[in-house]
């Protein structure tokens, strides 16, 4: 959510906190269960309930301010066992009642009455075999708790409870919101976490207070785990995320999903912004010290690519540099340059397509040849479009490689410059009796090899993409 939201949201919340610490700070809900034809005293009977855990008031409490016509339920029209009736006390002596009830035999219906009158008659009817469960909890932290009715079920088969928000200044209920169960507060953030299902994926929705105090969807995030993938939005349309846990995992995620509750309001730095083709994009901070995002700024927005993890991805945010090309393998964009304290160095090469973050190639060697090995964008077969040339060593035995990249046309492939040796006497012994690298003036590569009799010698060859073995490129960095 954006910085200016949470800041709203933030004040709302402080506002209305005071407001109810200091007006109605007595206020309070008791549950009492009723059905046709009993009295007060054996109403008093009935177990009572309470969505928050508190216990039970001394027998017969929570009767002694119970209007006399639910005393005697002369006015009840339902069915024994089809009503719910709740007391409640809100403000300063104030009394109300709250029922649960059927009329026209349509379902269950929420009134609010002040005596014999009635206040409020909600339209959004409940089936009547769908009420399960009814008590009270402060979902918007306002100091009042709200009127939560569960058992109803969407479309997708989740289980879901509607909530009735209470109004204090208003003195009723305000919009009704149904949301997954179960659900879970967090007090210090502020907001409501609830979870359900959308087909096979599991479902978080995160809900906030509005400025008139309802609640109100802030984010979803939405794992698939049969195919890996998630999806994080905001304000129900804003993506912030969407693609496959390998990108963004399932931890980095719930730093998305939390990001601006959790960071202790700390300025959020950006380090660089660059551009990709059409397109922009920057490392800034997630939650400041300790994650960064990769953002894409586009038509529709801002979107968040990547996630990096400090200790786990980086030591500083230094290590991360940006640089930007055009006319390479098909494509504008830029490269990202990571750099590992004393251990190694990699490149990736990216571009934009479609709103999304393609890898186009990679380069990779030990942080002691970072400056002996390079990559060159160079156009080796004269059409006018560059190919991309990388000197690698692989860290673990040395191997030293040319590897070669080539747009043609309709994808990236690559190949290995040692595919052009052709040398009858090479003693292939392993791996290492290899080792290539790049001749930017000559346009070839010079590939030493070990002889069978006389030890090392190197060929050069020109470098020729109809000689060599390619594939495509499926970099998922």
């Amino acid at each position: 959510m954006k910085d200016s939201m949470w800041k709203r949201f933030a004040g709302t919340m402080a506002v209305l906190g005071c407001v109810a610490a200091l007006c109605y700070g007595a206020a309070g809900w008791r549950n009492v269960d009723f059905t046709t034809g009993r009295g007060s005293r054996e109403a008093a009977d009935v177990p009572y309930h309470s969505g928050d855990g508190s216990e039970a008031p001394e027998t017969g409490e929570d009767m002694r301010n119970v209007p006399e016509w639910l005393r005697s339920m002369e006015k009840k029209t339902v069915e024994p066992g089809e009503n719910i009736v709740m007391l409640c006390l809100p403000e300063g002596g104030k009394e109300y009642a709250v029922t649960m009830e059927t009329w026209g035999g349509d379902g269950y219906g929420v009134r609010l009455w002040d005596g014999d009158r009635i206040l409020q008659q909600t339209t959004g009817l409940l089936a009547e075999d769908g009420v399960a469960a009814v008590w009270t909890d402060d979902l918007n932290f306002d100091g009042f708790p709200d009127l939560v009715v569960n058992g109803t079920e969407s479309k997708s088969g989740t289980d879901c409870c509607r909530v009735y928000v209470w109004d204090a200044e208003a003195g009723q209920f305000g919009t009704s919101i149904d949301i997954p169960f179960p659900y879970k507060k967090y007090e210090e953030e502020g907001v409501v976490v609830a979870q359900g299902h959308r087909g096979s994926s599991i479902l978080e929705i995160m809900y906030g207070t509005g400025g008139d105090g309802n609640l109100l969807k802030l984010r979803e995030w939405q794992r698939d785990y049969w195919d890996r993938k998630q999806c994080i939005r905001e304000n129900g349309q804003d993506i912030l995320f969407e693609g496959s846990m390998e990108s963004v995992r399932e931890d980095c995620g719930e730093e998305i999903f939390w990001s601006g509750l959790r960071d202790g309001g700390q300025e959020k730095e950006t380090y660089w912004t660059v551009d990709a083709g059409e397109f922009k994009v920057s490392l800034r901070d997630l939650v400041p010290g300790r994650s960064l995002q990769l953002v894409l700024h586009g038509e529709d927005g801002e979107e968040i690519l990547r996630v990096y993890r400090k200790d786990y991805d980086y030591a500083s945010p230094s290590e991360y540099r940006a640089v930007s090309f055009v006319n390479l393998l098909g494509h504008d964009g830029f490269f990202l340059e990571v750099r590992y304290p004393e251990l190694f160095y990699r490149r990736y090469y990216y571009a934009v397509e479609y709103g999304r973050l393609v890898c186009l190639a990679d380069s990779f060697r030990p942080a002691g040849f970072a400056e002996e090995r390079m990559d060159y964008m160079v156009d080796l077969d004269g059409d006018g479009d560059r190919e991309l040339v990388c000197d690698v060593m692989y860290g673990g035995d040395g191997a030293a490689r040319t590897e070669i990249y080539h747009f043609d046309g309709r994808r990236v492939v690559y190949g290995s410059g040692d595919s052009l040796l052709d040398a009858k006497d090479w003693y292939h012994w392993g791996t290492n009796s290899t080792a290539a690298e790049y001749l930017p003036d000559q346009k070839a590569v010079r590939i030493h090899y070990t002889r069978e009799e006389d030890g090392a010698g190197y060929r050069d060859y020109v470098i020729d993409l109809e000689k060599m073995e390619l594939w495509e490129y499926t970099g998922k960095y």
